[in-house]
């Protein structure tokens, strides 16, 4: 008997439990590094978007409205984010000022400068093979299903405003980012 091999019911418990911890402790991180990977790619979308609006404005002397079902986004302001991971070209639309004073707010009630860009997750399509445009992952951010787990909202300032659905509070969680 003395000469048997192995782990003892407690070794095993006390690594399960430190194992436990470690998760608890690891996997809100990882989440949350998801939301800003998800997040950071809608920026660099809304970026190309802003600096084509400021392109727009020298020209034009006034911002050009983008929904998201037109393709003023590639055509007319000449920006394609082509394939994607998360957002499609048809997630961003572009809202400007209308009637005096012109005024535009963000979601949460802030003033907004210029122009608003909005990054809707639930607008976002599927990868077409055939014109190289979409999101290979576009249901992560809501596409397809109709509701919104990532939305982002820029102003000419660069201010961005992000809002995701957090499934562990069952709500939706919004923070601001200046780029």
């Amino acid at each position: 008997m003395f000469g048997k091999k192995g782990f003892t019911m407690v070794e095993l418990l006390v690594v399960m439990i430190i194992l436990g911890v470690l998760v608890a402790v690891a996997a809100p991180i990882y989440f949350a590094n998801v939301d800003r990977a998800k997040a950071s790619e809608a920026v660099a979308g809304m970026g190309l978007i802003r600096q084509a609006e400021r392109e727009y404005y020298i020209k034009n002397k006034d911002y050009l409205a983008v929904t998201g079902t037109t393709t003023a986004v590639d055509t007319t302001l000449d920006v394609d984010l082509g394939a994607t991971q998360y957002f499609s070209n048809k997630c961003y639309s572009v809202t400007k000022p209308s009637g005096t004073p012109a005024v535009l707010s963000f979601t949460n009630g802030d003033a907004a400068v210029g122009f608003l860009i909005k990054a809707d997750g639930t607008k976002s399509e599927t990868l077409d093979s055939g014109t190289g445009r979409g999101a290979v992952h576009y249901t992560d951010v809501g596409g397809g299903t109709g509701t919104a787990d990532v939305q982002l909202e820029m102003d000419n300032s660069g201010r961005i405003l992000v809002s995701y659905k957090d499934d562990s509070v069952g709500a939706t969680k919004r923070s601001w980012k200046d780029y």
